[in-house]
């Protein structure tokens, strides 16, 4: 059965920003023995062909692994945001692993090359990265499930957790609720202005 509490886009994002710097403290753990190691800074023979998918392997362990583990990252837990398959079924490594390179290619990537580019003045690339960019913020805001692409493309989506979904309620029913006692006194007061009215007529 399907979870009628899709995540919201700024919560996503929110929730990406906390991630995002869990796993640059990560990396910066990880880049240190190779540091040491290389004599105080990494080959640049080795940048590319080993460097950089060591970084990228090691974030995908920490996607990966909380990802098919209960569905929640440090950044997910913290915003009360579970990911689950799109039948709501626990997140497979194999849809765990698409979601990751989809994620880098279509949104991360970009967003980062956007930023970069706005930073240092090139308006060629920040439009070719704004694109896609653009097409998640639309999908999202415009999909039910407020899926982005890589969801889409991997069949998983986010889903606000039962907690954060019953506080919502509650607080929906409460404001309601006063909404509901608040014109009551509307309309009491409205009649009893109106008796008022008549017996100053009369």
């Amino acid at each position: 059965m399907s979870s009628p509490y899709p995540c919201r886009v700024l919560r996503r994002l929110c929730a990406a920003a906390y991630d995002g710097l869990v796993v640059i403290a990560i990396l910066f753990a990880a880049t240190v023995p190779v540091v040491l190691l290389g004599g105080g800074a990494v080959p640049e023979s080795l940048v590319f062909t080993a460097f950089m998918p060591y970084l990228l392997l090691i974030a995908f362990a920490f996607y990966g692994g909380f990802w098919t583990h209960g569905g929640q990252t440090v950044g997910l837990r913290a915003w009360r945001v579970r990911l689950v398959a799109a039948d709501d079924a626990p997140v497979s490594w194999a849809r765990a692993a698409i979601r990751y390179v989809a994620a880098i290619a279509l949104w991360s990537g970009p967003l980062f090359v956007l930023a970069a580019a706005i930073a240092v003045g090139k308006p060629i690339h920040t439009a070719i990265a704004a694109v896609p960019v653009a097409i998640n913020m639309v999908l999202a805001l415009a999909d039910p499930r407020r899926r982005m692409l890589h969801d889409i493309l991997s069949g998983t989506r986010l889903v606000r957790t039962m907690q954060e979904a019953d506080s919502d309620d509650a607080t929906e029913t409460e404001r309601t609720h006063d909404g509901e006692q608040h014109g009551g006194r509307q309309g009491g007061d409205g009649s009893g202005q109106s008796i008022n009215d008549t017996d100053v007529r009369e």
